[in-house]
């Protein structure tokens, strides 16, 4: 048997996000590792409804029901614009504090993260901790 490792898993988004990486998750925990997983609180049910421990990273949710739209015809710049300014820009400053503090104190000997997730990767690697992605 290897010695069990502490492994945070993060993600920025919604369920798009988190889903493909739960069933990842799972493998490692029936493996014996100890799983954390940290995002926005919007996700904490499907998180825990999946049978890990969850950590909030952010305010908490707004508890305002939301309004489905349409899809929108695809549209490159858009996307483009949006993984700029959302994810990369306002969700890396603002996660980065969030993400880097957890990490500190909960001391994880491996990150995985979706691939949107440049706050963990960035704190990741300012900390020294191997990261998956």
């Amino acid at each position: 048997m290897i010695n069990p490792v502490r492994v945070l898993f993060t993600c920025i988004g919604g369920p798009g996000h988190l889903n493909p990486l739960l069933p990842v998750a799972r493998a490692v925990a029936d493996r014996g590792h100890e799983v954390l997983w940290a995002t926005s609180g919007a996700l904490q049910g499907l998180v825990e409804r999946a049978g890990f421990p969850f950590h909030r990273l952010g305010p908490a949710p707004d508890d305002a029901p939301r309004t489905r739209t349409p899809l929108l015809v695809p549209d490159t710049r858009r996307s483009e614009d949006e993984v700029r300014e959302g994810f990369a820009r306002r969700g890396t400053r603002s996660r980065s504090p969030l993400v880097r503090a957890l990490m500190r104190e909960w001391r994880p000997d491996l990150v995985v993260c979706d691939e949107f997730d440049f706050a963990t990767m960035l704190a990741a690697e300012g900390l020294g901790v191997p990261t998956s992605r």
